[in-house]
């Protein structure tokens, strides 16, 4: 990108990556497909899920679950528990097929339990809904640390491993579960605005004047975490920033951003934290011929984000595609129960910023999971 380099957060790696590798099941049953990691940020397809470090600093593996030596795939049962669905948030609906495809590969039983609106208190209700079941396995995003504790404590009482989806817990590791598969949040957030100060002067020719962050899921631990990564690069370019609450109702979205506006005439740059508040953003520049004057950037691609991105209304946008992370998440648990096979700690599944001059990189996996 041309014009003046961006003074973005940019964090130092850490270096976690994830070698493309085959995990091949030894127990008679159908092995496991390789298990391939996501491409680099350069869209070179390298090792890992771009140059991010992902989250959490736990210790990887864990000691949850013991191997029965007699069982097969094909006793166990693997639940995904996370804190939406795709009735309210078109991410989760391609997690959901990741999730779905693996477990038919892996002729498990396999369910997907997550709440129709963001409720961290039902899907804890649904967690321990599940091991009192007799589940084998759970994967699960850690929307609410603090609610967290008790359930997953039972489940390694219970023998139960736990994979963290999506949202690990950030900063010191104290819940037991065993690897994340996801993205550092920060990170994602600092990449979002960094990359969309770059395309905006290169649009424009100037900076941006006024941000805001409609937030879909107020109170959700890896939204705030997207958006304090957001405010930190506009904060350190001297860019007006202000967060929000929305839900994921595409109208409510689209009367606050009206709303904002109507107060804040300046704004010229939406940075979406997913989906759910993009695709608003969208419509709501399309209805109001706001194309030139306000522009979006964000988290997450759809089909809609994608035509957005072809016809410059949404300059672009960080993956982390949650199809391979409800993929992932099912084999590694059916590896730890069959196998005995620790996940690694963390699994990257980006960040990579896609714009229109990288949109070749995803069209296949937009076309055949819903987004990425």
């Amino acid at each position: 990108m041309s014009g003046k380099r961006i003074e973005g957060m940019k964090q130092a790696r850490s270096g976690i990556q994830v070698s493309r590798r085959e995990v091949i099941a030894t127990s008679g049953t159908a092995g496991l497909v390789g298990l391939a990691g996501c491409g680099g940020s350069d869209g070179t397809g390298g090792d890992g899920g771009g140059d991010g470090d992902g989250g959490g600093d736990g210790d990887g593996g864990g000691t949850q679950g013991s191997v029965d030596t007699d069982a097969t795939q094909e006793d166990f049962t693997i639940t995904f528990i996370p804190h939406s669905s795709g009735a309210s948030d078109p991410f989760w609906a391609i997690e959901e097929k990741g999730w779905s495809a693996a477990v038919d590969q892996l002729s498990v039983e396999g369910q997907f339990q997550g709440p129709t609106e963001f409720d961290p208190q039902q899907q804890v209700q649904n967690i321990n809904s599940a091991i009192s079941s007799g589940v084998d396995g759970i994967a699960t995003s850690i929307s609410d640390p603090d609610l967290f504790d008790d359930p997953l404590q039972r489940a390694q009482e219970e023998g139960i491993p736990v994979i963290a989806v999506n949202i690990p817990e950030f900063g010191e590791r104290t819940l037991p579960y065993q690897g994340y598969v996801g993205n550092d949040e920060t990170v994602v957030g600092n990449e979002v605005a960094s990359n969309a100060l770059e395309d905006f002067q290169e649009a424009t020719g100037e900076m941006p004047a006024r941000a805001v962050i409609p937030n879909h899921q107020p109170g959700n631990t890896v939204l705030g975490l997207r958006s304090d990564g957001i405010k930190e690069v506009m904060s350190n370019n001297n860019i007006s920033v202000d967060e929000i609450a929305t839900s994921s109702d595409p109208s409510e979205n689209i009367s606050s951003l009206s709303s904002y506006r109507s107060s804040n005439s300046d704004v010229d740059i939406v940075c979406s934290l997913g989906p759910a508040s993009g695709e608003p953003a969208i419509q709501w520049i399309n209805e109001n011929d706001l194309q030139g004057e306000v522009y979006v950037a964000g988290v997450d691609i759809t089909e809609k984000i994608q035509q957005a991105i072809e016809n410059g209304v949404y300059f672009g946008t960080v993956i982390q595609q949650p199809y391979l992370q409800g993929y992932l998440a099912a084999h590694y648990l059916a590896q730890k129960l069959v196998n005995g096979i620790l996940a690694p700690t963390v699994t990257p599944t980006g960040p990579t910023w896609i714009d229109d001059t990288r949109l070749d990189l995803v069209r296949t996996q937009i076309q055949n999971t819903g987004g990425a």
